[in-house]
């Protein structure tokens, strides 16, 4: 009797999914079977027919669009016997159940959107159906034409395990891995993100400028030559007058040419100080330009998470609209079931506000992507996640060359140079001078040219200078202070999201294990309602929405990995990096 439910269960599955009515014979068979098993709570033998005929007329619908335009699907159920059977829909619509050789080449591609798997090869036998090992959870087809034989030999079976690519930290570059197209693709993205952005930009000319400060600072090693010149206008009051400047036709010109002989240091410091605040401001377009790459990259994570969300959302509110669908057939002949109409309508609006609010998200990030590249992206079918992953120990090592670090460092040495450039000031200065002007004197006479050592000090400000001095020693002191809180720091967070990376892959991995045991539950209570009457509606519309929350949390647990993972390659600066792009 085990055997005959597993027959007639996959017939009738067969049926309804396809489209394809039963044969009278299989009819009266089931009618039999339908007596003796379903008992009450199963359907009479006009209900089917019922249901057969509104299958028969879908399929016809289904019929008038072309085959190249229907899609292939893979519906994953369990039978009574408790294997894991994977019924093929080709192409041809309706005949799902045709023997192997409406395939090309005997074999079938499929990938799953919940697992993330790589593509796997099912190869068929004449006649049978394709049967899964792997608990496949949400399989779809793929067009085996843009396969080719060499493809095909190389792709996993689904009697094998699929072949995971190898660690990044096995690989070159200090184990960030090599390239792949989804790595092309996000560096194209991103190198439109840092030509794009204004930050950069600032963050750009704010290093010009610390540059020429060096070059302003430079040049007061240099001679100063200044020019002067007065035009007296009259002469009045009491006093000795100069008849040689009363009017406008005595003007004179005067220059003066001033070199710095010795300040103590002063201009060396200043000069010191300055090329380290450059150095500092070359560190900041580095962690400028990680961080665009950090919020372009982490705006692609959450476009691609709720793009497959929005596919498991979707084909929740589909599955939900099949049974409203299903139900109102039902009514109709049976008004006593109404009840069940309007639960399932109500889980079909919340399917409905699911879909919405998930592409409410996406919007949002679609619009926050648009900011950082002046254009909307358009993400490739297979974008994929998994090189991503560095191991600890090279991220540490990393921090040596770590952009804040080596800014705070740099900011230091400004400091300690600044505080040395404040402490020479309270010394002399020593100038040598050469002036010359042409105005004359009560007698006529003009004066020659003067050359000579001049000395000025500050001799006494008040204390201003030894303040100055000391409040910059304090900044250094306060900058030295800042750059051992950033090492802790950096140190700190990366470990916390090496943590919460593993932790997040293996919550991934137990709601992907748990999704399929649900997909399992939601069939078997499917079953046991609709052939059986053992279960209640209330009881499938409650397994298939565990069935949804649990894709929806492997998606998350999965992205929150790969956050993780960016997370951990931008605080380590080692995104730009990662992605071969020139941190200037």
């Amino acid at each position: 009797m085990e055997k005959k439910s597993t027959r007639y269960g996959l017939l009738l599955l067969i049926s309804s999914l396809s489209g394809a009515p039963l044969a009278a014979a299989e009819l009266d068979e089931l009618a039999v079977f339908e007596q003796s098993e379903l008992g009450e709570g199963g359907f009479s033998v006009s209900e089917r027919r019922e249901m057969e005929q509104a299958a028969k007329r879908d399929s016809r619908k289904a019929s008038a669009v072309p085959a190249a335009q229907r899609p292939r699907k893979a519906i994953t159920t369990t039978g009574r016997d408790g294997k894991q059977w994977t019924v093929i829909d080709t192409a041809e619509g309706s005949e799902t159940n045709k023997k192997s050789d409406v395939l090309p080449r005997q074999s079938l591609y499929v990938k799953s959107d919940v697992l993330d798997d790589d593509v796997i090869r099912f190869d068929v036998e004449d006649g049978a159906y394709v049967q899964s090992t792997d608990a496949a959870v949400g399989w779809s087809a793929i067009d085996s034409a843009s396969f080719s034989p060499e493809d095909s030999a190389a792709l996993p079976t689904a009697n094998a395990k699929p072949a995971r690519s190898a660690s990044p930290s096995s690989k070159s570059k200090g184990g960030l891995g090599g390239d792949s197209p989804s790595r092309g693709f996000i560096r194209t993205t991103v190198v439109q993100a840092l030509n794009f952005s204004p930050e950069v930009g600032n963050a750009m000319a704010s290093s010009t400028a610390a540059r020429y400060d060096i070059d302003q600072v430079k040049g007061q090693r240099w001679p100063q030559v200044k020019v002067g010149v007065s035009s007296p206008m009259s002469s009045f009051g009491e006093g000795t007058r100069n008849d040689y400047a009363s009017d406008v036709g005595d003007t004179s010109g005067s220059v003066s040419v001033t070199t710095r002989i010795y300040d103590f240091g002063k201009t060396s410091s200043t000069i010191s100080s300055a090329e380290e605040s450059f150095n500092a401001s070359q560190h900041t377009i580095r962690l400028t330009r990680n961080q665009i790459a950090f919020e372009t990259i982490s705006g692609l994570l959450e476009l691609d998470k709720y793009r497959k969300e929005i596919d498991v959302a979707k084909a929740y509110e589909a599955r939900m609209a099949s049974l409203v669908n299903m139900l109102q057939q039902i009514v109709q002949t049976d008004v006593g079931r109404s009840s069940e109409l309007v639960q399932a309508r109500s889980k079909l609006l919340q399917a409905k506000t699911n879909v919405q609010q998930i592409e409410t998200k996406w919007r949002d990030t679609q619009i926050r992507l648009t900011r950082l590249l002046g254009r909307n992206v358009n993400l490739p079918v297979n974008l994929k996640w998994d090189d991503s992953q560095v191991d600890a120990g090279s991220v540490l090592y990393a921090l040596n060359d770590h952009p804040q670090i080596l800014r705070a460092k740099a900011q230091v040495q400004a400091s300690l140079h600044s505080a040395d450039a404040l402490e020479s000031s309270m010394y002399p200065n020593i100038n040598w001078v050469v002036a010359k002007s042409n105005a004359k004197d009560s007698s006529g006479v003009e004066q020659a040219w003067y050359t000579g050592i001049n000395v000025e000090w500050d001799l006494f400000t008040g204390g201003s200078a030894s303040a100055s001095q000391k409040a910059a020693l304090q900044r250094a002191q306060a900058s030295r202070k800042e750059f051992e809180a950033t090492v802790l720091e950096l140190k700190y967070r990366i470990r916390s999201m090496v943590e919460q990376r593993n932790s997040s892959f293996a919550r991934a991995k137990d709601y992907r294990a748990l999704s399929a045991e649900t997909d399992r539950v939601r069939t078997m209570f499917y079953e046991q309602w609709y052939y059986l009457g053992k279960r209640s509606l209330l009881d499938v519309l409650t397994a298939e929405n565990d069935h949804f929350n649990n894709q929806v949390a492997a998606i998350n647990q999965q992205f929150d990995g790969y956050t993780a993972n960016i997370n951990i390659l931008a605080e380590s600066a080692l995104l730009l990096d990662w992605l071969s792009i020139s941190m200037q």
